[in-house]
């Protein structure tokens, strides 16, 4: 390897052996039958635009073994780049999480001090009320002057002298506050969960997966994160699949194939001849 090389990535490295070479890219596409838009994302080093990391290992290695360049060192720095995009991805959902949840706590906040300085404001005027009041008491109490008794009259001295009037009646000791009615006991019930809410929820069906070509196409297929499956379709031909969690697909003909899910149709986007990923369900 030339001491220059060392230093470019994966797409510029894979681009450098194959113009030293001579080799086309219509040449690799055909050899490896990867799409040409494929191959140039790889070129340009697009990670976000290429197809699941899966699927883009296996390309780069073909497109290395296509022009004898060093697969392994392809994919590593490929996979250096994947890592740092998938950084910065994540820094910047981060951020706007935190941005999310600045603000809410920012009005939260000034509404809390608005509700304690407005408190503050009635709570002085209340204490400020109380204060005036006994003031006012007492300087009409100073002003008011005291009732005047008139003399008794004079009984008249032909008169008999009247009968002493009876003691009036003294009240009661006061034998404390009359008794309260007895209160009024309320009645809670506590409604148990019926079984039906409690009942599990049922398990995931298997995902079943009915695929017809309908023009000559290759596809690859990873069931359930685990197993791989390389395929070369014709018109005609049938394929039924069955997972647990669902598939990893990468389709060499977008309008090659038909395909349903649980008996569900999918809608596989794209032309003649173009290359698209797919993950189910």
């Amino acid at each position: 390897m030339k001491e220059h090389e060392k230093l470019l990535s994966f797409g510029r490295y894979l681009r450098a052996v194959r113009r030293e070479r001579g080799i086309g890219l219509e040449q690799i596409s055909k050899e490896t039958r990867i799409g040409l838009e494929t191959l140039n994302l790889i070129e340009q080093e697009d990670i976000s635009g290429l197809p699941a990391e899966v699927f883009v290992k296996g390309f780069i290695r073909s497109y290395a073994k296509a022009v004898g360049a060093d697969a392994d060192r392809a994919v590593a720095g490929y996979l250096q780049g994947l890592a740092k995009v998938q950084k910065s991805e994540q820094s910047e959902a981060d951020l706007d999480r935190l941005s999310n949840r600045f603000w809410p706590h920012m009005m939260m906040a000034g509404g809390i001090l608005i509700l304690v300085i407005v408190g503050s404001i009635f709570a002085l005027s209340g204490l400020q009320d109380q204060e005036k009041e006994p003031v006012v008491s007492e300087r009409q109490t100073a002003r008011t002057p005291p009732p005047e008794t008139a003399p008794a009259p004079s009984a008249p001295a032909q008169e008999p002298a009247q009968a002493p009037a009876e003691p009036p009646e003294v009240p009661a000791a006061d034998s404390g506050p009359p008794a309260l009615p007895p209160a009024e006991v309320i009645e809670t019930t506590t409604t148990k969960p019926t079984q039906a809410a409690q009942a599990p929820a049922p398990l995931a069906e298997k995902q079943v997966l009915e695929i017809t070509a309908v023009a000559e196409t290759w596809m690859q297929i990873v069931i359930d994160d685990e197993k791989t499956k390389e395929v070369t379709l014709k018109p005609g031909d049938q394929l039924a699949l069955e997972a647990s969690k669902g598939y990893q697909l990468l389709i060499g003909n977008a309008a090659g194939v038909i395909m349903r899910l649980n008996g569900a149709p999918i809608q596989v986007e794209g032309r003649s001849g173009q290359v698209r990923s797919l993950t189910l369900p």
